[in-house]
């Protein structure tokens, strides 16, 4: 299962990794699309608008950015014409709305006056920075600086003055198209009164990369309002519920400013941490407790010039403000994956992805610096990214610090891009490539395209082949490779539907990427066909859908695992969601299947079945959250697994969360085994730039108390202070002779790191 935007909502969906053509045919697509582009001159209509609005001047000398609206500056910008999205497309904002946008110089603009005939019913749940959930309103725009209809930034503010900045790739599609780690320098506020609440947001131009062509500056612009106890999304330009996300740059608004130069900015954040720490290695029957002291100094630094290149250089880098890892339970043939918590991953992290399918990549950025599952240290590293002559690339290369047996390693990525064909369409290469003195390097090689075919049809082909120096079998090109090809539509008009299959070698192995199964032909087949029942309906979209998925070993050709599935699912105009389906599944073993709790299935051919429904409520009410149920079959035995994700919203200063996974699984004889995964979480937000987090998880399979706690200041952008407490608890200590320690490791650090920006 996998979270993603539906028509703007959070749902869960079912996930499936894709499957493959010909390595040959691959890499030959994604080579001659530039050269097919220039020889015939191919330019397909596009999905967003083809008109170009010029851009009102303000003069921001005089507005003072404290959410009030009332300079008269704003007076002098035309409102902009929203339009209901949902619940009833097309139809004007159900609360009066003037939103405006402008620009001098120095800054973009935008101001809300965001009225509301019932003030009392506003929903404003959250104060924390970057809450990308539909628990508060918010207003704002998402801005395709480049005007390359695939990427964009997205700038929010709700009415607790609560921010919210994005970075969007791949047109919002994906499990990577929307980040909401990235992190901007620019200004908002917001207030409230008997008549609704109102806004202002500030962005200085140096935070926006973009490129100037004769005095002149095309960038496509989306701006909406979202008022959440209705679930409304009111935006311009107007579009239908088929469209899907309004979070894609393909379909924004564009706008030409004048006169605004790229300009060269300089950032330098030096940091200073001091901590203690403590660790005791359980399999060490003495158990020694090694306490460690942290004094450390560092930076980061990051130079753009002319909105199109930027170099980040970071020195002794240290992420001990990253929130810990979310735990999991691995009941399935395939690797957990986790993601990237840490910033300067997250910064331009969409250049570098090369993904196939849902989760497996090329580039894994969690392989820098994280060995095992403890961090190593960094002793620094470059990042720089640019665009010239209808070319995108990148390069990052890090240093890290060697951790016990493993060594210091040199980690690089290249990537390069360009767009071919039309405004949707792009082709590019990757490289990786891992190093270590005395053991080698393993390196990994990739082509890629995405090609807008026809209307809101897109075929995705990606191939890559890796090396490692010390295998001395020198397996074949196609044992070595991994090749995806997917062909999907991005529309929810109608009929949906993705095709996609993947040929992973025996061999293939990269070092810097991940690959939840290897060893693999697979082809997976998705539809669906959406209803949207109109203004009368409680229901604002329904619909069919099925999935089918086959899994063939490549070195033996023989069947490993098929699995089918057909069900509904409903989204209501008051917030709710609603899934349901059936599940046909056969996994064949030819060796016995090892999973979390002890749990091992036997050799053999095992089909089963499973039924599963989940229910997400409106996140706008103090109480919501999701209720998830799978019964059924489950390899040789049965399993009934039940997740319950509540959201408590005390007040908008304190947010409990939660999560409870219980898995019981039973043999045909035998004991039943069980699983549980609980997590707690308690926010408190004195103000949006103080704020204090808890949070306890619990993982029976380790028998682990696992608990962090910090305390955050951010009193302006780039500056931050951290206090950080990490530790772990033993649970059913005396399972063991001699008994376990109270904890394994504990760590207790204070970070504080301060941005400058010279002025050039």
């Amino acid at each position: 299962m996998f979270v993603q935007f539906w028509n703007d909502r959070l749902v869960i969906m079912p996930s499936f990794t894709g499957p493959a053509t010909l390595l040959v045919i691959a890499i030959a697509t994604s080579l001659m699309m530039p050269a097919i582009a220039h020889a015939q001159g191919i330019a397909l209509l596009p999905a967003g608008s083809l008109d170009t609005t010029v851009l009102e001047r303000i003069d921001g000398s005089v507005v003072t950015i404290d959410g009030r609206v009332d300079e008269a500056a704003w007076s002098t910008l035309s409102i902009i014409p929203v339009r209901q999205k949902v619940p009833v497309e097309g139809a004007p904002p159900s609360q009066p709305t003037e939103i405006r946008i402008g620009y001098d110089e120095e800054y973009l603009y935008l101001s809300g006056r965001l009225y509301d005939r019932e003030p009392h019913r506003i929903v404003a749940n959250t104060k924390k920075r970057d809450d990308f959930t539909e628990n508060t309103e918010w207003v704002g725009l998402l801005i395709d600086t480049f005007d390359d209809r695939e990427n964009a930034l997205g700038f929010f503010v709700t009415p607790t003055g609560m921010r919210l900045d994005m970075a969007i790739a791949n047109d919002a599609q994906g499990p990577n198209g929307i980040r909401t780690d990235w992190n901007a320098f620019w200004d908002a506020a917001a207030t409230r009164d008997e008549d609704g609440w109102y806004a202002e947001i500030r962005i200085p131009f140096t935070s926006l990369p973009f490129s100037a062509e004769d005095g002149r500056t095309v960038m496509g612009i989306t701006t909406w309002r979202y008022i959440a106890r209705t679930d409304e999304t009111a935006a311009f330009p107007p579009r239908g519920l088929s469209t899907g996300s309004s979070f894609r740059p393909s379909l924004t608004h564009r706008f030409v400013l004048t006169d605004i130069e790229p300009r060269t900015s300089v950032t330098v954040a030096p940091y200073s941490l001091v901590g203690r720490s403590s660790e005791i290695d359980p399999s060490d029957p003495v158990r020694a407790r090694s306490v460690g002291y942290d004094r450390e100094v560092g930076l980061d630094a990051r130079f753009a010039f002319s909105g199109n290149v930027s170099i980040d250089v970071t020195a002794n880098t240290d992420f001990a403000q990253v929130e810990v890892d979310d735990q999991q339970v691995n009941l399935s043939r395939a690797a957990l994956f986790f993601p990237e918590k840490r910033l300067f991953f997250q910064e331009r992290a969409s250049l570098f992805d090369f993904a196939f399918g849902a989760i497996d990549r090329a580039f894994y950025s969690r392989r820098v610096g994280i060995v095992e599952g403890q961090r190593t240290g960094i002793y620094g590293g470059v990042r720089a990214v640019g665009r010239a002559m209808g070319w995108e690339g990148g390069l990052l290369s890090m240093q890290t610090e060697p951790l016990g047996s493993t060594p210091s390693e040199n980690v690089s990525v290249l990537r390069i891009k360009r767009g071919v064909l039309d405004a949707y369409s792009s082709a590019g290469l990757i490289a990786t490539r891992r190093a270590s003195s005395g053991r080698g390097a393993s390196t990994l090689v990739g082509t890629d395209a995405v090609l807008r075919l026809f209307g809101e049809s897109f075929l995705t082909v990606r191939a890559a082949v890796a090396h490692d120096s010390e295998n001395a079998s020198s397996p074949s090109l196609s044992d070595r490779a991994r090749v995806y090809a997917e062909f999907a539509s991005r529309s929810q008009q109608g009929l949906t539907y993705a095709v996609a299959g993947h040929h992973s070698g025996p061999a293939y192995q990269p070092a810097l990427g991940f690959a939840s199964r290897g060893d693999l032909r697979q082809l997976d087949v998705n539809t669906g066909y959406n209803i949207f029942p109109g203004p009368a309906s409680p229901w604002v979209q329904w619909g069919p859908f099925a999935a089918l998925s086959h899994t063939w070993s490549a070195s033996a050709g023989r069947l490993e695992s098929r699995s089918g599935q057909l069900g509904a699912q409903f989204f209501s105009k008051s917030g709710w969601s609603i899934s349901a389906s059936g599940l046909s599944n056969l996994e064949d073993l030819t060796q016995p299947l090892a999973l979390a709790g002890d749990v091992t299935i036997p050799v053999g051919r095992h089909t089963f079945q499973q039924a599963t429904v989940g229910v997400t409520s409106p996140s706008s009410t103090r109480l919501a959250g999701f209720v998830g149920l799978t019964s059924g079959g489950f390899f040789d035995r049965s399993r009934t697994s039940w997740t319950v994700s509540p959201i408590v919203t005390v007040t908008p200063d304190l947010i409990v969360t939660g999560t409870y996974q219980l898995d019981r699984v039973s043999p045909p004889t035998g004991p039943t085994t069980t699983l549980q995964l609980v997590s707690a979480k308690v926010e408190l937000y004195v103000s949006t730039r103080l704020s204090a987090s808890t949070l306890v998880q619990y993982n029976s399979t380790s028998r682990l108390y696992v608990g962090s706690a910090r305390i955050r200041f951010n009193p302006s952008e780039g500056t931050d202070l951290y206090v950080v407490w990490n530790s772990d608890l033993n649970a059913d200590r005396f399972r063991t002779t001699p008994a376990l320690p109270l904890s394994n490791r504990s760590s207790f650090q204070i970070k504080y790191t301060h941005a400058f920006r010279p002025s050039l």
